[in-house]
């Protein structure tokens, strides 16, 4: 009976996350990590990271917004699942974002290095690709160059933990709407965190998540809906971790809609409302189909 209960609730786990993609528990935009990676593979990771830290180097900005697609969610318009400030300092790149605490509905905030962040991008390149070997995938990364007055202000609040904890809210969902004050996800925490930096160079002040939250409104921002019925809704939020169906308009969610922060969408604001250069084609850089944004193309 215990083994036939576990089989059903497995079914349950995996029928909602394939039902409503952006529950990343399983698959990505976690603490927990993804899947066990060879020895090979830890060193491609690590090639990709140095990699990426060459293509932002030839940028010539020091802070860049970039992001990953921590599972393949196409077939529900988004391209990349997470976004993260890229910071260079002292030569270095750091990278600054909102991770799930899996298997939990918290998240938390962490500052980390490149292989680290290119590593779930390259687990679901291979599951995507289905293959085993990464020395041949192209791995794409969307990214947006802030204004620099945007950028200076940034890099300096990136440095301030109390700064970074204004904007942010433990209780966390993968599907958190972009104007509500119970939860957030990690696109949520880049977006609201980038408003402190752009008001200020507006002279304006963003103090607090509803501070943001009105700035977003007031600039015109648009999240991404995703399509989801009903029952996928309740399927995901009753056993899947990190997602919490609270500050959804139910209006939306009778349409079979949730309105979401995408990496997708936090890149085309960040390009599309901020005056970014054009992208400069060429080898590892290209324009993003449809978007405001641009992509790196990253090969082993």
């Amino acid at each position: 009976m215990k083994e036939s209960l576990a089989k059903v609730k497995l079914f349950l786990v995996l029928g909602s996350t394939l039902l409503l993609g952006a529950c990343s528990s399983i698959v990505a935009d976690n603490s927990c990590g993804t899947t066990d990676l060879s020895a090979i593979e830890m060193q491609q990771t690590f090639v990709m990271g140095k990699d990426l830290e060459a293509a932002l180097n030839r940028l010539n900005s020091d802070v860049v917004i970039v992001a990953r697609s921590g599972q393949d969610l196409e077939k529900y318009g988004i391209r990349y699942s997470h976004a993260a400030f890229m910071v260079k300092d002292r030569q270095e790149w750091q990278v600054y974002h909102l991770l799930n605490e899996c298997p939990s509905s918290f998240g938390g905030l962490y500052q980390e290095g490149l292989g680290n962040f290119v590593m779930p991008a390259m687990v679901s390149s291979k599951l995507k690709n289905g293959t085993n070997d990464l020395s041949k995938l192209e791995i794409s990364f969307g990214f947006a160059i802030p204004p620099k007055p945007v950028q200076q202000n940034l890099k300096r609040l990136l440095q301030d933990a109390a700064a970074r904890n204004s904007v942010f809210e433990k209780q966390y969902s993968a599907v958190a709407n972009p104007y509500n004050q119970i939860n957030q996800n990690s696109n949520g925490w880049v977006l609201e965190f980038y408003t402190i930096a752009e008001a200020q160079a507006n002279k304006q002040m963003v103090n607090n998540r509803d501070d943001a939250q009105a700035w977003l409104k007031s600039q015109d921002y648009e999240g991404t809906e995703l399509p989801a019925s009903i029952l996928k809704q309740r399927l995901a939020a009753m056993v899947v971790g990190n997602v919490s169906l609270k500050g959804h308009e139910r209006s939306d969610r009778y349409q079979g809609k949730l309105l979401i922060n995408s990496g997708d969408s936090v890149l085309n604001y960040v390009a599309g409302k901020n005056g970014a250069a054009k992208c400069r084609q060429s080898a590892q850089i290209r324009s993003a189909k449809d978007a405001a944004y641009c992509e790196l193309i990253i090969t082993q």
